[in-house]
C-alpha cells in the first residue's frame, strides 16, 4: 500500500465532461486500510464507448481514517 502515498494529484470530473477539476491533498501522514466492498459501479467506467466491455476490472479499496488533511486546487486537466 505504500504505492498510493507517493501521490497526491486527483482528478474530479465536472459536468461539462471535457474538463476535470485538478485536487490535490495535503495530509500529515499516511496510513491507509483495506476496504471490504460489497459491491461497486462506476456510470464513468461502465460506458462502453470510454471502455470496451472487459477492459476495466476493480482491484481493491483502501480507507483512510483521522488523517490532518487539506485538499488544494491544481490545475484542472482537459479532455
Amino acid at each position: 500500500m505504500a504505492f498510493f502515498g507517493g501521490g497526491s494529484l486527483g482528478y474530479s470530473a465536472t459536468a461539462s465532461g471535457d474538463r476535470l477539476d485538478g485536487v490535490v491533498l495535503r495530509r500529515s501522514g499516511w496510513k491507509v486500510e483495506p476496504l471490504a466492498i460489497d459491491d461497486v459501479h462506476s456510470s464513468w467506467f461502465a460506458d462502453a464507448s470510454r471502455f470496451p466491455p472487459g477492459s476495466i476490472t476493480f482491484d481493491c479499496a483502501l480507507i483512510m481514517r483521522n488523517i490532518a488533511h487539506e485538499w488544494e486546487q491544481a490545475a484542472d486537466l482537459y479532455v
